[in-house]
């Protein structure tokens, strides 16, 4: 509509899709056609609180129209399986059934017709994506830990920012008030693309047809991994990755010792935490390590001499007791995706790095058609292969860095 605002345009939607005389996919494909007409907002170098805050409200309305758009599109989806008689297996290395009864069969062909790129006579559509990505989701850590996931339409995002806080001074009876208002600044979260090609014998998925799902799992296994890798410890130095929490500017940061060290306690964990609440941050912190380094902390004993039990096990007991894996109260996430060749000090030792943060203070973004499984049945089949196509396209933030404190030279033995 004319002169409609974001605002307005988002409550208008959210008003079609409580209607039950609409169809879900109608209102996501006016949702998406909608969202082309605003541009995304952006702040300028010096930013007022005002336009910070429009610019805040403006990110929300989008990313609440795109949840809202896919949700529609899944409700779509659903209903047209839930009313399908006739059932074939097609489409994206999904081992599924879906519906090819004549109006199926054109929905399904004109959506493998509209993929902006060359399918290879695969495809799949968004709204399996979603469903894949939560297949994802559990493998990472750094999503484990709560960390804000957000799903964006472009190759970057940037996020406003508090730089400094408003100053606040004490005056006497009667004194003037001192202008003390805070500066904002923008954090740029750029998406890389990670890519993997998998080969699969056809003659196998004829005899196993659950061969697609397995090897969704095993790609959604390696994803994971991958995105762990680079969330971590990604270096834009090193190729076409995104910058991960070791190497932003700004983190907190302290070794075990000048050449590294075995951890004989947990005090370092204690520093860490110490370091984010010196800085008013880490009120929910997570501790990411590799497992490692919790085999080591699970080995240190409550007493040098005359006790066996593991310092980390609540109460006195038998070897049968589960040690929670918490240290300090502070929920403890394992990653063997962190590097265990780092070298620190002149002396050459190989060591590793944990990391103590608060996930509210970082940022996940992800591409809205991320991630992309896509199976093409027809450029090997000369060869009696089909090839499984996978593509992600991700970006981490650190919003604060103050947030993140890496405790490196940590040696295991």
């Amino acid at each position: 509509m004319k002169n409609e605002t974001l605002s307005d345009f988002a409550r208008r939607m959210h008003d079609l899709a409580d209607d039950p005389e609409n169809a879900p996919g109608r209102v996501a494909a006016e949702i998406r056609a909608g969202l082309r007409q605003f541009a995304v907002p952006s702040l300028g170098a010096t930013p007022t609180a005002a336009e910070t805050r429009a610019v805040v409200e403006g990110l929300a309305d989008r990313h609440e129209l795109v949840e809202l758009a896919g949700s529609l599109e899944k409700r779509e989806y659903d209903a047209q399986l839930q009313a399908s008689a006739n059932r074939a297996r097609v489409g994206g290395g999904v081992a599924s059934e879906r519906a090819v009864d004549a109006k199926g069969a054109a929905t399904w062909a004109r959506k493998a017709l509209a993929i902006s790129s060359n399918p290879g006579g695969g495809y799949l559509d968004s709204a399996e994506s979603g469903q894949l990505w939560r297949l994802v989701e559990p493998m990472t850590a750094f999503l484990e830990s709560g960390v804000p996931s957000i799903r964006i339409g472009a190759d970057a995002i940037e996020v406003p920012v508090e730089a400094t806080r408003p100053a606040i001074t004490w005056v006497g009876e009667a004194g003037p008030e001192v202008a003390g208002a805070p500066t904002f600044g923008r954090v740029r979260v750029s998406l890389a693309t990670a890519t993997a090609q998998v080969p699969f014998s056809a003659a196998l998925l004829d005899d196993v047809p659950e061969l697609g799902q397995i090897l969704q799992r095993q790609v959604s296994t390696a994803l994971g991994a991958a995105i762990d890798q680079v969330a971590f410890e990604g270096a834009t130095s090193s190729g076409a990755q995104p910058l991960g929490l070791k190497n932003w500017t700004g983190i907190q940061t302290f070794a075990l010792g000048a050449d590294g060290a075995v951890p004989t306690s947990v005090d370092f964990i204690a520093d860490a935490i110490g370091m984010l609440l010196a800085k008013n941050v880490g009120a929910a912190p997570t501790v990411v390590m590799s497992a490692g380094l919790w085999q080591v902390l699970s080995k240190i004993k409550q007493l040098t001499t005359g006790s066996n039990m593991p310092l980390l096990m609540q109460s006195a007991g038998s070897v049968s007791q589960a040690i929670e894996r918490r240290i300090y109260g502070v929920r403890v996430l394992i990653s063997n995706s962190l590097s265990a060749t780092e070298i620190s000090g002149s002396s050459g030792a190989v060591c590793q790095s944990c990391y103590v943060y608060d996930p509210q203070q970082l940022l996940f973004a992800q591409h809205k058609n991320s991630p992309v499984f896509l199976r093409d049945p027809y450029s090997s089949a000369s060869s009696l292969q089909e090839i499984l196509h996978v593509r992600a396209r991700i970006g981490v933030g650190v919003l604060n860095p103050d947030s993140v404190v890496r405790v490196s030279g940590i040696k295991l033995a």
